[in-house]
């Protein structure tokens, strides 16, 4: 688990912007380089076969007809990788900083204020669902294909 790694990425990069962007980044590469690679997998080996029969080749084949089938993999991954960048910057910012919403959190822990600590937990839905309906956008405007075949 990367939350195991704060102890060592405080020691390391020390309590500022480093550390938090250091966490976030150790946290999602792999999970967004799974999610791309088995979308990538996932490509019919038939179909390749019919673009490079049209002509496709080289970047024409990976932009053509490789992205637009591995792009559901890729959202889907990016999605997660936004839910686990969220997790890590609640952790980063709990861990000795001076602003963000975590040190609000942890200021109204120290004076017992529960209805701030609600609040800060609203604000860090809120800016998950927002980033939920950012990655829904681009899904809409990426693979227009889709709104024809899926209802939400």
């Amino acid at each position: 688990p990367f939350l195991a790694l704060v102890p060592l990425f405080i020691a390391w990069f020390g309590i500022d912007e480093t550390f938090k962007v250091v966490l976030i980044a150790v946290a999602t590469v792999a999970p967004m380089y799974a999610y791309t690679y088995l979308g990538v997998r996932g490509v019919d080996r038939k179909m390749l076969e019919a673009a490079q029969g049209f002509g496709l080749t080289g970047w024409r084949l990976v932009f053509g007809a490789i992205l637009p089938t591995a792009l559901p993999g890729v959202l889907m991954g990016l999605r997660i990788c936004l839910s686990l960048s969220i997790t890590g910057l609640i952790a980063a910012e709990q861990v000795g900083t001076r602003e963000g919403i975590g040190y609000l959190v942890t200021l109204a822990q120290e004076y017992n204020r529960t209805d701030y600590m609600v609040l800060c937990i609203v604000m860090y839905a809120a800016l998950g669902l927002i980033f939920d309906a950012m990655v829904r956008l681009i899904e809409r405007y990426s693979m227009p294909w889709r709104r024809l075949s899926v209802t939400r």
